[in-house]
């Protein structure tokens, strides 16, 4: 198991929690560790008390496994918690699990923890709870089994950042930090392996939500210039990603008229990223190699009605565009700017238990798809 532990919400690797000064040696006897019996493993126990600076303090480790992996007995630091709560200076944090090598929701469990004027209380939320608003939540109309980072996605579904302007600012730095990182792995000039070509497109999610957190102010100067540079990026990036496709395509049909993908939003009543209309436009009205076949669009169109009406939750806001074999289809999620690509089973629709189960995304951006395409 993976753990991560939020303290306020803000994430930490390990929380430390000063004890108030009247909590007596014979109180925390049970739970005190000395330096000298943590092993070369880390710690022996999820949650500790030290002696630090003549006052004892709870550690809330973030515990290596033998196996390198994590884990955490949940139900330890709660009984560890409610024994001491009337020691405990009022505090709120998560305890959060997933598993090692998944990264999908259903994978992952957290408890939630607080304790107010000595008083300890304890929630374990669904995700449907925690994330409220995610349309790959809701399984009664279809969900998506997605990858995504908890924390930040955590943080950001809370709303805690419109009260909070620390919380805001993690999440903007972070954003930050991961398109100056990209902007610079990029560079300014377009001499990088095309296996770089799709991640300032990755990025389209975060400026979004860099303008709601924002809002109802423009981007601070200094911010709007790394958003115009990565949107720069992108631009650069999709001529490159279709003149790769386009020496690749195999058996690539007439090109499409631009009123004719107009008239398939229409009809679908969903906006297709313009690296997907300029693939039509300029390349051609479907083609295709060896690992997968581009559907013309109005063949697109059928099946995507065809799925609508034949299984009853079908999510509206997925478009069928390539076929995989083997009744498998690769979709673009139309709800997110970012258009990430989800992996139907057909087969699994009827039959996968639980039902999502026939639904997994499997690239961040349209971008990134056709990245993984034609570096095959």
């Amino acid at each position: 198991m993976n753990i991560q532990l939020y303290s306020e919400f803000k994430i930490h690797e390990n929380i430390v929690i000063p004890l108030s000064r009247e909590v007596r040696e014979e109180q925390v006897q049970p739970y005190f560790v000395s330096e000298e019996t943590v092993s070369a493993f880390g710690p022996l126990q999820d949650i500790e008390v030290r002696a630090y600076n003549e006052q004892y303090v709870l550690y809330i480790y973030h515990q290596p496994g033998l196996a390198g992996g994590h884990a955490i007995n949940t139900a330890y630091v709660e009984e560890v918690l409610q024994v001491l709560a009337p020691f405990v200076a009022d505090t709120h944090f998560v305890i959060y699990n997933r598993s090692y090598d998944l990264d999908t929701y259903y994978d992952v469990a957290f408890t939630e923890i607080k304790i107010n004027n000595s008083q300890y209380s304890s929630t374990r939320p669904t995700f449907k709870e925690a994330i409220p608003g995610s349309r790959f939540l809701d399984l009664g109309t279809g969900g998506v089994q997605q990858c995504f980072d908890f924390p930040e996605e955590f943080l950001f579904a809370s709303g805690h950042w419109k009260t909070d302007p620390g919380t805001r600012d993690f999440l903007v730095s972070g954003m930050l930090h991961r398109m100056e990182i990209t902007l610079r792995q990029r560079g300014t000039h377009a001499t990088h392996s095309p296996i770089d070509y799709a991640m300032a497109f990755n990025l389209t999610k975060e400026i979004e939500r860099l303008v709601t957190l924002h809002q109802p102010q423009s981007l601070p100067q200094k911010i709007q210039k790394v958003v115009d540079n990565i949107i720069a990026c992108q631009a650069r990036d999709r001529k490159l990603i279709l003149q790769l496709i386009q020496e690749k395509a195999v058996d690539s049909k007439t090109k499409v008229d631009l009123r004719v993908i107009k008239a398939a939003e229409k009809k679908l009543g969903v906006t297709f990223p313009l690296t997907f209309q300029e693939r039509y436009t300029t390349i051609g009205n479907g083609g295709a190699n060896l690992a997968y076949t581009f559907l013309p669009i109005d063949r697109m169109v059928w099946i995507t009605g065809k799925l609508r009406s034949q299984y009853t939750g079908f999510p509206n806001y997925l478009i069928p565009f390539a076929y995989q074999g083997n009744s498998r289809y690769s979709c673009l999620d139309a709800s997110k700017m970012n258009f990430p690509v989800v992996m139907v089973d057909r087969k699994q629709v009827l039959t996968a238990t639980p039902w999502y189960d026939a639904f997994v995304q499997t690239h961040n951006s349209f971008e990134d798809w056709l990245e993984d395409q034609f570096m095959r």
